[in-house]
């Protein structure tokens, strides 16, 4: 209160204009505004930019992560003026998500999230008049749901009328249906959930079919094309043809590890002829991998990659032609496709076309294991990219006379005559405004199409065939969109403070700021951030970092919270702990701003080790790293771990005596009992699909990584679970979960045989939150008892300089 009373007189006597200096707090995180994407229209006159208000203004925070769409708000820029203005009439309490602009640029798709309702419409950019359309969309998280055939068609998977398993209701459905389903018992009727297994899997109930439709917009009419667990489509080329992705039977092998990204249904194709309405499934006994649906230019064939099975089975490539509706081997002739990791852990075919000629990733059966682009030609399969260090597995770019691939350091183009060119050397960044295949399949709001543009060495380059205008770029400027009609750009500059703004920039011009965000930042004091140089476990030389107290006193030696999650090794600061990013959990400028010292350790698996396996050892070379760079008492040592950091937290506990207070969010304690759990959300929305593989995968070939399941090397999971070790534990330990969590039980079942053992310990249960603590409220509160508990264990923070 003192400290907050000196605060406020300073500012007080301060001359206008002249900020002071404070520390990061609570409630500047949870007032903290995002920027989304960033579009321009193919008319050049128009660009769209989206962004996201404070946390703390959302209507409601029972979506889960998704309350975020709840704050989404449109903002319309008037490239030949330079002017910004909303882009439509935004209802108080609602959120707006821009989709898709039409061809011609003049209309753009957008959705409004108003309570738990979702709804697309279409927006004029000119007049900002809209028309709801009455429709509920599937968020685009697996693929794309929304796609304009022509100025005034509109292609839509949509929900049902009462949509179950929506991903927007992630966060209150389940509440709902358990509400409910208790009010049924209390009044003697039937409540129950059956799922079933093996010769019993369909007992499981299945969510009501979305519906593929073709809507016209200037009337709003819809008709339906066809109907099915849609997630994903790609429209031909030529606009006739749709290539649709859905789920079909469950699947349920007992062989091979399983991963995070198990498939637990067989992806079934379906092509629909948008002018007949005809559909027909091209391989009835194929599984599509998903990601990969990549259309030759003039639309006549269609390239996927098909397994007969799934996770682990063979496959192969399959082209399929939109006319004859059948689809047929490609000839590999000796190549052995390449499949790659997602982010979620599953596996994705690259693929596409180099003009009429389908172009994939793969090796040489028999071969040095070396992977290179091939086109399948008439003669054969011939390498394009034997020229290049390393091709990456992603296209850059595609049009119908070339492609362009990077080789990790130079870009690439190929053309139809197999010619490789290069663009320009030494790329450290690339807006990808041209995507090839399958990079937009994930984007609500793909960018619209350009030509490929560059950064590189502080410029930026527009090349179509070749360089036509170089724009200067300086550091931590991000280009987001550009125009080649009008040469225009618009680029990001964030500073130290977190304040972004959008700058409207062209040739011979003078820069011009569109949008100002987290400009009340600018009087925060960021922490401050210093590499620590150390070796890892395999005697490699990484980079964690340490963020220290902002206005310190010099001769002050903080206490310092270390924040592990193993896995990461960030050789730059992690983009999450910037001020202005949001991040709600383990946020090291909140602590810094608190007076803590925060070590983000850069953890790379040891080569050989189980997760739990000398630890300590790992993290405290870091920590002693850092006390021996930078004024730190690491003696007042505290650890503060969330999910798989949770875990580790415990885990450090169990190992040394060093740790003075753990705090572990949605932590796992239990890796045996962890195992395949379903959670709330499943087992009262059955509907929404099971998590099964989901949790066995993240044990078997995950972050657990106990190469299979419990019953085959049961010792294995016992000695790397922290709760076979809790009367190692000396340290007081705060244990923070969510009641709608994947398995509350694990923070739980800790605090248990804490309390059984009478060790120090806090339990906190946030109902109604899931993995992370989202609502305002339940952020304070938890960082006050967190900080709070840090104090008494490891002594009062360093202190400020007003």
């Amino acid at each position: 209160m003192r400290r907050s009373l000196a605060l406020a007189l300073a500012c007080a006597l301060c001359p206008c204009g002249v900020a002071v200096a404070r520390p990061f707090t609570v409630d500047d995180l949870l007032r903290s505004e995002q920027r989304g994407s960033v579009q321009m229209a193919a008319a050049g006159r128009w660009a769209i930019i989206q962004t996201f208000r404070a946390w703390d203004q959302a209507a409601r925070y029972d979506l889960d992560w998704w309350s975020l769409y709840g704050l989404g708000s449109l903002r319309k820029v008037d490239l030949r003026r330079g002017t910004v203005s909303p882009l439509l009439r935004e209802a108080a309490g609602s959120g707006y998500i821009g989709g898709p602009l039409s061809p011609s640029g003049a209309q753009m798709a957008v959705c409004r999230l108003s309570g738990h309702a979702w709804e697309i419409g279409v927006v004029d950019l000119a007049s900002g008049a809209t028309r709801w359309l009455g429709l509920s969309p599937e968020l685009p998280q697996w693929g794309r749901e929304i796609a304009w055939r022509n100025d005034n068609e509109l292609l839509v998977i949509a929900q049902a009328q009462s949509p179950v398993g929506h991903r927007l209701g992630f966060g209150w459905q389940g509440q709902a249906r358990l509400t409910a389903a208790w009010a049924e018992m209390a009044a003697g009727r039937l409540s129950v959930t059956a799922i079933g297994s093996g010769r019993y899997r369909t007992v499981r109930p299945h969510a009501s079919p979305r519906r593929l439709m073709l809507v016209e917009v200037s009337t709003g009419r819809a008709r339906i094309l066809a109907s099915g667990d849609f997630f994903d489509f790609e429209l031909a080329p030529d606009r006739r043809s749709v290539a649709v992705l859905g789920n079909g039977e469950d699947l349920q092998e007992a062989d091979d590890l399983k991963s995070t990204g198990a498939v637990l249904y067989r992806r079934k194709l379906l092509l629909v002829d948008l002018d007949s309405g005809r559909s027909v499934d091209p391989c009835p006994a194929c599984d599509i991998l998903q990601g990969l649906l990549s259309w030759s230019p003039k639309g006549d064939r269609l390239l996927v990659y098909a397994r007969h099975g799934g996770e682990g089975s063979s496959g192969g490539f399959q082209l399929v032609g939109a006319r004859t509706g059948r689809a047929a081997p490609a000839a590999m002739d000796g190549l052995v496709p390449v499949l790659i990791k997602t982010r979620d852990n599953g596996e994705r075919a690259a693929g596409g076309w180099l003009g009429a000629t389908p172009i994939l990733y793969a090796r040489r059966a028999g071969g040095d294991g070396r992977a290179d682009w091939y086109a399948l030609s008439a003669s054969g399969p011939r390498v394009l990219t034997a020229s290049l260090g390393s091709p990456a597995p992603r296209l850059v770019a595609a049009d119908a006379h070339s492609v362009t691939v990077s080789d990790g350091q130079s870009l690439w183009r190929i053309g139809l005559d197999g010619e490789t060119r290069p663009l320009r050397a030494g790329l450290d960044d690339v807006l990808d405004v041209r995507p090839a295949s399958d990079s937009e399949r994930l984007a609500l709001a793909p960018p619209s199409p350009s030509a490929l543009v560059v950064r590189s060495d502080g410029i930026m380059s527009r090349f179509e065939g070749s360089a036509r205008w170089r724009l200067p770029l300086q550091a931590r400027e991000t280009v987001l969109a550009a125009d080649p009609g009008l040469a225009t750009v618009i680029v990001s500059a964030t500073d130290d403070h977190g304040v972004e703004r959008l700058v409207l920039r062209r040739p011979g011009q003078a820069d011009r700021t569109l949008i100002t965000l987290n400009g009340r930042l600018e009087a925060v004091d960021p922490a401050t951030v210093r590499a620590v140089r150390h070796k890892g476990p395999d005697g490699q030389l990484l980079t964690s970092w340490l963020y220290l107290p902002p206005g310190r006193r010099p001769d002050e030696r903080p206490p310092l919270v270390v924040a592990p999650y193993p896995g990461e090794d960030n050789t730059a600061p992690p983009p999450d702990q910037a001020l202005g990013f949001g991040r709600l959990q383990v946020n090291a400028q909140l602590l810094a701003g608190a007076g803590y010292a925060v070590l983000v350790p850069s953890l790379p698996y040891a080569k050989g080790r189980e997760p739990m396996d000398k630890l300590a050892d790992q993290v405290l070379a870091v920590v002693d790293a850092a006390a021996a760079q930078a004024p730190v008492d690491a003696a007042r040592l505290a650890v503060w771990g969330h999910s798989y950091g949770g875990y580790a937290a415990l885990a450090l506990a169990t190992q040394s005596r060093r740790f003075r207070a753990v705090v572990a969010g949605a932590p796992i304690s239990d890796l045996t009992s962890f195992y395949a759990t379903l959670g709330p959300y499943n087992y009262s929305v059955p509907e929404g699909g099971l998590s099964v593989m989901g949790s066995a995968g993240w044990s078997e070939t995950g972050q657990a990584r106990m190469n299979g399941p419990p019953w085959s090397d049961p010792e294995r999971y016992r000695r790397n679970s922290p709760i076979a070790f809790v009367d190692r534990i000396v340290a007081p330990v705060m244990l923070l979960i969510g009641d709608q969590d994947a398995d509350a039980a694990q923070a739980e079942q800790m605090f248990t045989s804490l309390y059984r053992l009478n060790k120090d310990a806090v339990l906190l249960i946030y109902h109604g939150e899931s993995h992370i603590v989202t609502s305002p409220a339940n952020v304070r509160d938890e960082y006050a008892r967190a900080f709070a508990f840090l104090a008494q264990s490891i002594g009062p923070p360093a202190v400020l300089k007003p």
